[in-house]
């Protein structure tokens, strides 16, 4: 599917999809820099809400994904994956989810499939890593010359994402460790008197 740049230059929500089930379409130059000028695109990214039915008939219908992408592209399971088809390198990725997203904060899934002119993103809810690419591109400071970059950035936004979690959780854990103790060396120390109805 060729969707055109839009007529007026404005963007896409990364937030609400359109009528398509998309949340954003970039263009690239073959220099990596994003670009509005059809005759200069070398390469696209059209993101969509995989849990709207617009975009997974767009995504259904798209004549470049070979079958077995499509089919894992829309599967219902989510199962962490990298897989090459042909030319096509696809795969689910986790990544973690806005605080403001409509769920719980925690783990969310980015499905991707790519080759070389085309790379097409699903997503259930706003996650992070996605979200700060987007943003460096925008505001010009990262430049991505092929889908297999930019798919790269995603899985290290994601990977020091996680780590930072897993490292705030950790200590959260400590502190919960140091503050049972801390009460189960209180109450051990006390005794219970049934005659007086109180701790001594």
């Amino acid at each position: 599917m060729n969707i055109p740049l839009n007529p007026d230059g404005s963007d896409l929500s990364p937030y609400l999809p359109d009528e398509h089930g998309l949340f954003f379409v970039y263009h690239f130059t073959a220099e990596g820099t994003r670009t509005k000028d059809a005759t200069t695109t070398h390469w696209t990214w059209r993101s969509y809400q995989v849990s709207d039915m617009r975009a997974r008939h767009e995504i259904a219908t798209e004549p470049a994904l070979p079958p077995p992408v499509r089919d894992a592209f829309l599967s219902a399971g989510h199962g962490c994956h990298i897989d090459l088809e042909g030319d096509w390198l696809y795969g689910d990725l986790p990544d973690l989810r806005h605080d403001y997203s409509a769920e719980a904060r925690g783990l969310g899934h980015f499905r991707f499939a790519f080759n070389d002119t085309m790379l097409i993103g699903g997503r259930k809810q706003p996650l992070q890593s996605v979200d700060k690419i987007r943003k460096a591109i925008d505001n010009g400071s990262r430049k991505f010359r092929s889908p297999a970059e930019l798919i790269e950035a995603v899985m290290g936004q994601s990977l020091d994402g996680m780590t930072t979690e897993l490292a705030g959780l950790g200590d959260t854990l400590d502190a919960s460790r140091t503050a049972s103790s801390a009460m189960h060396g209180t109450m051990s120390g006390r005794r219970w008197s049934m005659r007086a109805g109180n701790w001594w």
